[in-house]
């Protein structure tokens, strides 16, 4: 394709942008309003193992014009231009891949992790009750997109090599080892389905579950050294989880997730959001109501709240789930003034404000003696029992004193009358 080539009497061709599983994948504009689209060109396949490229790319467009969701690319056009090439006019996604923020930042938080793949199951929900399996999850296929105040709103690529379980479509990809084409990316593919065998939406949560880990670590974690070697080592070979994912609830999630034995995994993408919303967030919601409506009134105490952090173990910032990190020795309870430092009962200093946003909790500084302990820190909106005198506002001070005054004067006042 060139540049200002019109394809399909519709749209004009701007640039290449990037290739996908069965083609290559160009910016355009629609001729009638200059809308962006994305144009899939498929290429002209020469391989004999591939005859029925263009049944396939057919079968990609099927698929995905069945799926109608904010986190899958939505497919607006298709058609052929001859010579035994298709094309696919797509909703265009400005934004990044996840393989290339991983590739950028490392790895991610556990709270930013944790919200690219719930919105992730989200979007194999909906695919998955229209009897679609993506089938070739990994980072380089979900992008992530900035919408208003959002930056992390996913978006599902490529469902080419996707398979209708429903039986709506001829399985054209089935996997074995002795013969046949395995569609798929290895380090991603659940054994049953580089064997070809009962392949259906728990080999989608396979992946989920790789790239999840991935995410939190910056490591593909059944990579090989040979494609071979990774294929080995999917058939098998237990998934280990490194120390830094052995954390409860998160290790439960991953290691479910990750079964070989299919029957052992989670029986659908609403089951694992299920189980991902209710151990990492809801314990995070349920202790910032506790924080902010104690039940014994505006007070928190250290021991409370030790895993409300800055960052957290598993790298980057974000917030760490309560339940995720052991609790420290519990310390005296400190009162929380609106000063910018306040100093508490046993040599405790708490030097600036708790700032809690709608992704990250910036806590203060903790001085103990002469030592700064940065990152946990309680919250207390009124004073904690057992609270000195000398922890008040010296405005307080000059109060009593005022009122002191007053009352000695009237009562020499009082004498002298």
């Amino acid at each position: 394709m060139r540049e200002g080539q019109i394809i399909g009497q519709s749209y004009r061709i701007v640039r290449k942008v990037g290739e996908g599983g069965f083609g290559d994948v160009y910016l355009a504009q629609r001729v009638q309003d200059g809308c962006s689209v994305a144009i899939k060109v498929s290429r002209r396949q020469e391989n004999p193992l591939l005859p029925d490229y263009l049944q396939r790319f057919e079968r990609e467009v099927a698929l995905a014009r069945k799926l109608s969701h904010p986190n899958v690319v939505r497919i607006f056009d298709h058609g052929s231009l001859g010579d035994g090439m298709l094309y696919m006019v797509m909703e265009y996604v400005a934004g990044v891949e996840v393989e290339q923020v991983l590739r950028r930042e490392g790895r991610l938080s556990l709270a930013r992790s944790t919200q690219v793949i719930l919105q992730v199951l989200d979007a194999l929900a909906e695919a998955h009750g229209q009897g679609v399996v993506h089938r070739d999850l990994k980072p380089s296929n979900i992008m992530l997109c900035p919408l208003g105040l959002r930056n992390d709103v996913v978006k599902l690529l490529d469902f080419g090599v996707a398979k209708a379980f429903d039986g709506t479509y001829a399985d054209l990809t089935a996997q074995n080892l002795t013969g046949g084409v395995g569609f798929g990316t290895p380090q991603y593919m659940a054994p049953e389905q580089i064997l070809g065998q009962g392949i259906g939406p728990h080999s989608d949560l396979y992946a989920v579950g790789l790239i999840f880990a991935e995410l939190l670590t910056g490591v593909s974690l059944m990579m090989g050294a040979t494609p071979t070697e990774t294929i080995r080592r999917q058939l098998e070979e237990v998934v280990v989880l490194p120390p830094q994912l052995r954390v409860a609830p998160l290790e439960g999630v991953l290691r479910r997730s990750l079964a070989k034995d299919w029957t052992m995994r989670y029986g659908s993408a609403h089951e694992m959001y299920r189980d991902l919303e209710r151990l990492l967030i809801a314990p995070w919601e349920a202790e910032m109501e506790r924080l902010v409506w104690g039940q014994d009134g505006f007070r928190s105490s250290v021991s409370g709240v030790a895993a409300l952090a800055v960052g957290d173990d598993l790298g980057g910032g974000g917030l760490t789930a309560p339940s995720l990190v052991p609790s420290p020795e519990p310390r005296e309870d400190f009162a929380w003034a609106s000063a910018p430092t306040a100093m508490v009962r046993g040599g405790v200093e708490a030097a600036g404000p708790l700032v809690v946003g709608p992704s990250q909790v910036a806590s203060p500084t903790i001085r103990v003696g002469a030592e700064l302990r940065p990152g946990v820190a309680p919250l207390a909106l009124g004073p904690a029992p057992g609270v000195q005198l000398g922890m008040l506002p010296k405005v307080l001070w000059w109060m009593v004193g005022v009122v002191f005054l007053v009352v000695l004067v009237m009562s020499l006042l009082l004498l002298l009358l």
